[in-house]
């Protein structure tokens, strides 16, 4: 399996989680478990993409952004 579906995977669960912890009333562990989940996925998208992978989470967003910026200047 390669590596980006690995991560689309673990971003599926972590989603699942957060949902289960709205249910109860665990906010925090909601966006935490949320926000994980978003950085996971973006982490496929650029494995995806064959693109390198930053190791800190900002620098991970600005990476993206940087990439989408430069590919699709309009949005």
């Amino acid at each position: 399996m390669p590596k980006y579906r690995e991560y689309l995977e673990k971003s599926i669960v972590l989603i699942e989680e957060a949902r289960k912890d709205l249910e109860i009333g665990c906010y925090n562990k909601a966006i935490s478990a949320s926000w994980f989940a978003i950085e996971i996925l973006l982490r496929a998208l650029l494995l995806f993409l064959g693109k390198p992978m930053m190791e800190r989470s900002g620098a991970l967003i600005g990476q993206v952004q940087r990439i989408f910026s430069h590919s699709y200047p309009r949005l």
